[in-house]
């Protein structure tokens, strides 16, 4: 492996570093450091870009709550403790879904 370093200069892309350039941080914490990347609650896929667990959102998955996307709309839930909130979000919309695709026929 030191005799192909040798060899060759690899030039990153931007956002990736290395000898091979499979090196990237997320939010200034290296990608595969999984207990701090993405506040512990997700995995980091690309250089700054988390993709959180199923009860996080935000940009570094800090947010706690469940999310649902309808007709490319994402309402969270604030707070997965508040179990009455997101069964109203999701009944709204569950309502709102059914009532365009009514309309839409």
């Amino acid at each position: 492996m030191v005799f192909v370093h040798l060899l060759f200069n690899c030039k990153c892309s931007n956002g990736y570093y290395g000898t091979i350039c499979d090196l990237f941080d997320c939010f200034g914490v290296e990608h595969s450091n999984s207990s701090i990347v993405c506040s512990g609650n997700g995995i980091c896929q690309t250089p700054d870009f988390c993709k959180c667990n199923n009860d996080r959102h935000g940009i570094q998955c800090e947010a706690v709550g469940k999310c649902v996307t309808v007709n490319n709309s994402t309402l969270c839930a604030k707070s997965s403790t508040h179990s009455f909130d997101i069964h109203v979000i999701f009944m709204v919309v569950l309502l709102v879904a059914l009532f365009l695709t009514h309309n839409s026929l």
